[in-house]
């Protein structure tokens, strides 16, 4: 999760403010999620044993202050505010989905603009050695796709993490053996299952950025050189060059997504099983139904609250293993925000420059990694209101020239001045 934590560094302190205000609805959620689930105890104790309304002096209470008519309207009573406290939770659950998902997406937006920023403020040069369509990519495809499978799986790992640790909180309080063994169980099937699909995952991802950018590159050129496709006809070429990577690109995404899905059918098979070894356990530990409904039912209830919850750790989990080769390439070009380049290329308000000579002397150029200077040694002056005409043979460098005098490039050697 190193890379998480190095995109949450570049987010600005509005967006980290949002992040921490999420953190302590997710808690919210969580607290009024067991709520809900413990509320459900008081019902099911009194249904299975009535005479608990005399036995305990807060259930008198209670029922003289609702003033109930009798034991079925009392118990109605109580199961409507078991109800409202589940419904409540269930409403409040989705209200910080909604925040989680508002909050990936704000922050999808952030970080493509905040990629094309890095990329327009590179010299020219940069974009000698870099692809178009690659560039693309990473603003339009690649930042979705960190979003959506690493990011906001993360947020989703958080919330849920924390509703199951309090939950099970609480369950200790009530049987600290059998939850401890409820708890090893199901932690270790879905061990077993993480550690055996894992480098699937991995491998599906770093093929899927490969033949994503692999149709990017493919349509880039196909539609930037529309004229000379028409032209000569190589429609059909384009065509079958992406119809693979296009078919592999999809199939190794929904490899990913069936794996993420994989522990479900079987958890659920498992969990309907320990419910009746509950019940067991139950029979064998405990006295009268009126000991044994309300525990079963709490059990069956935080069941229903776990076992999801749980699934939705191991899929976020299996997003993030798949999304993550996005997220590294996003990060490595989110690092030119902080190089000499992008700093000096910001742009700053300066007076117009009206110069009676311009003046180059003895400039020479090198483009980057290559073994000659393309230019060496040319010195010359241009006038105010001239005009300089250019000549020379295919690869001399006439175009090099003009990229320097526009101010493209930086001379590796020599000078240019402004009126001496």
């Amino acid at each position: 999760m190193q890379e998480v934590i190095e995109l949450f560094h570049y987010l600005p302190k509005p967006m980290k403010l949002n992040a921490a205000i999420l953190l302590v609805f997710m808690l919210c959620s969580a607290l009024l999620d067991i709520a809900g689930v413990m509320s459900i105890m008081p019902f099911l104790a009194i249904l299975g044993s009535p005479d608990l309304i005399t036995k305990y002096p807060a259930l008198s209470s209670f029922y003289n202050y609702v003033g109930a008519s009798s034991f079925q309207r009392f118990c109605f009573y109580l199961a409507m505010i078991s109800f409202a406290a589940i419904t409540i939770s269930a409403a409040f659950k989705v209200f910080v989905q909604y925040r989680a998902q508002g909050f990936a997406q704000q922050v999808s937006g952030w970080v493509s603009t905040t990629l094309l920023e890095a990329y327009l403020h590179q010299p020219y040069s940069f974009f000698l050695t870099r692809n178009s369509s690659e560039m693309a990519r990473n603003i339009l495809s690649e930042t979705a796709n960190a979003v959506d499978h690493v990011l906001h799986p993360a947020s989703m790992i958080c919330a849920y993490s924390t509703v199951i640790a309090i939950m099970f909180g609480a369950l200790l309080l009530i049987d600290p053996t059998l939850s401890l063994v409820v708890l090893v169980f199901f932690a270790g099937l879905y061990s077993l299952v993480t550690v055996m699909v894992t480098p699937m995952l991995r491998a599906f991802g770093s093929k899927s950025v490969y033949y994503n950018e692999c149709r990017y590159k493919i349509s880039a050129e196909a539609l930037g050189g529309i004229k000379s496709v028409k032209a000569r006809g190589l429609e059909g070429l384009y065509l079958e060059r992406f119809v693979m990577p296009s078919a592999l690109y999809t199939k190794f995404k929904a490899y990913s997504q069936v794996l993420s899905q994989a522990p479900r059918q079987l958890v659920e098979s498992v969990g309907i099983g320990a419910v009746m070894m509950m019940a067991l356990y139950f029979l064998d530990t405990k006295e009268g139904l009126g000991e044994i409904l309300p525990l079963l039912g709490l059990y069956v209830l935080a069941g229903n609250r776990l076992l999801p919850a749980a699934q939705q750790i191991y899929q976020s989990l299996a997003q993030i293993r798949y999304g993550m080769p996005s997220l590294r390439s996003v990060l490595k070009d989110m690092a030119l925000l902080s190089t000499k380049e992008h700093k000096e290329s910001q742009p700053h308000s300066r007076s117009p420059l009206q110069p009676a000579m311009f003046e180059l002397v003895d400039v020479s150029f090198r483009y980057p990694g290559a073994q000659s200077d393309t230019l060496k040694g040319i010195s010359f002056s241009i006038p105010a209101n001239s005009t300089v005409g250019i000549v020379g043979s295919s690869g001399a460098g006439k175009t090099t020239l003009g990229d320097i005098l526009l101010g493209l490039f930086r001379p590796t050697g020599g000078s240019i001045l402004l009126d001496g």
